[in-house]
């Protein structure tokens, strides 16, 4: 019994020491990337944009360098847990704004919570954020960002409203979703037959059923099976010193997030299998 006891006993100690170590580099490595740079800017805050509370975080090396919005994918998924490790690579061209957009991320309010998202919602959101950023920023325009979903809606904003905007830089573009979901199913059934997992699989997605969250997981294992996964040629950051090291992000922040992406989401998608531009 006392042998027992006293191997829980250093096994707590162990415990707890791990605990306290990871904790201290922890908030070292968050205080590093909470710094401004000389004659930059480094700030996170919420925006009322049109009666939601939405989240930035400003990061630049030089305040006089010109603005650029980055537009996260998704939709409905927020970047913010991971995005500043590659965004501030920009830094000493670009002042960069990160953004959560509507109810996601670290702007998800439980209390806002819509029932569906639409174009025209986005569409005015990204106009009252641009217009917010000319301002504070003391801009005439600024450069658009966007990845994936980010892709179509950075588009959309700069052909809608091109006084804003002196560029438009589009990664991962996205054109007609529905029609790209025809041409890479077909792809798929290709790249299956024969396969009994890619298969059952392909079972659960089809360009028809695209919006569910089961088909959206389907359709992400089949492109990682056979190779043309988002992360397939790596990525140029850590993700596990990334996350540890965020400065935005406490831990009851990363809780929130996981438990509500799936909230998040939802009342997206219906409307982002079916805009174009």
């Amino acid at each position: 019994m006392k042998a027992t006891l006293k191997t829980a006993k250093k096994i707590l100690i162990v415990l707890a020491t791990m605990i306290i170590i990871l904790a201290v580099v922890r908030s070292v490595g968050m205080g590093i990337n909470k710094r401004t740079p000389k004659g930059g800017i480094n700030e996170s805050f919420y925006v009322d944009i049109n009666g939601s509370r939405q989240w930035i975080n400003i990061y630049g090396q030089n305040i006089n360098n010109p603005v650029l919005l980055y537009l996260h994918g998704g939709p409905g998924s927020a970047t913010s847990p991971v995005d500043y490790s590659f965004t501030r690579k920009w830094s000493d061209v670009y002042t960069v704004v990160t953004w959560d957009q509507r109810n996601v991320g670290k702007s998800f309010d439980k209390k806002n919570i819509s029932d569906k998202i639409t174009k025209d919602i986005m569409m005015a959101d990204g106009k009252a954020m641009t217009e917010f950023l000319l301002s504070y920023m003391r801009k005439e325009k600024i450069t658009l960002l966007g990845h994936s979903w980010g892709s179509m809606f950075g588009a959309n904003l700069s052909l809608e409203y091109p006084q804003y905007y002196d560029a438009f830089i589009g990664t991962g573009q996205c054109i007609d979703i529905y029609e790209n979901e025809l041409r890479l199913y077909a792809a798929a059934k290709e790249w299956t037959n024969g396969d009994a997992q890619g298969e059952a699989l392909l079972e659960k997605w089809s360009p028809d059923n695209a919006d569910s969250l089961e088909a959206m997981a389907a359709r992400s294992k089949i492109m990682d099976r056979y190779g043309y996964g988002m992360m397939k040629d790596g990525r140029d950051y850590n993700i596990v010193a990334t996350i540890l090291f965020n400065p935005n992000y406490m831990v009851k922040d990363y809780i929130g997030y996981v438990k509500n992406i799936a909230i998040s989401m939802d009342p997206y998608i219906p409307f982002f299998c079916t805009w174009s531009l």
